[in-house]
């Protein structure tokens, strides 16, 4: 797992993974294998796809994964290229469905925007909320932050998410947070707005590192 091929297209080079990259495809699990699809759970502080040629992601590991294994074979990626149904931000660790074939992906995008499949997040938060509560705003991407409104402005969308506090302690709560829209930066938006930034996320407006 030294090498990764560069998959954006035009002839496609290999390059040798950085220490830190292998360090992250170490820490992937693999948790669950059928004919059909993989489950993986992907470590905090590696990317789910790229975001540049350059990089290295869990679904550049998927399709390494899946050659040498033997699920499909370098030439077989002419025709379908094994991917992630779903994706989680760098900085979050968490359960990741990746597809082996192109009617696998179907269905699943299909159970996940149906709902069937649902997006449950645990979280810590600064300060103390009610027990549950139903978080209704509207996002506005811009740049490499969003906000988060309570009016409907321009170019917003709406949002909406469920918690549950699990656990208090001191000046945290723990939180079960399931997502009713899946916007960009969402649950560390919507949180920050109600005064409740996730711990460490100072991107957001948390006070700790």
């Amino acid at each position: 797992q030294g090498y990764t091929k560069d998959r954006a297209g035009n002839g496609g080079h290999e390059r040798k993974l950085t220490k830190e990259e292998r360090e992250f495809r170490k820490q992937v699990r693999v948790l669950y294998s059928s004919e059909d699809i993989l489950v993986f759970h992907k470590p905090a502080g590696m990317l789910s796809q790229r975001a540049k040629a350059s990089d290295d992601s869990l679904n550049d590991h998927l399709i390494d994964y899946c050659i040498q294994t033997g699920i499909i074979s370098k030439e077989e990626l002419a025709g379908f290229r094994p991917s992630i149904a779903n994706r989680l931000d760098r900085n979050t660790s968490g359960i990741i469905i990746g597809a082996k074939n192109a009617a696998a992906l179907r269905i699943i995008n299909e159970k996940i925007r149906s709902r069937e499949i649902k997006k449950i997040y645990l979280c810590i938060v600064e300060g103390h909320l009610k027990k549950s509560g139903h978080l209704t705003a509207y996002l506005t991407r811009g740049g490499k932050k969003v906000t988060v409104s309570d009016y409907n402005e321009e170019n917003s969308k709406k949002i909406g998410t469920k918690y549950n506090v699990i656990a208090e302690k001191k000046d945290t709560s723990l939180v079960e947070v399931e997502l009713e829209t899946g916007r960009t930066h969402q649950i560390r938006a919507q949180f920050s707005h109600i005064g409740n930034p996730l711990y460490g996320d100072t991107k957001y407006g948390s006070q700790h590192s």
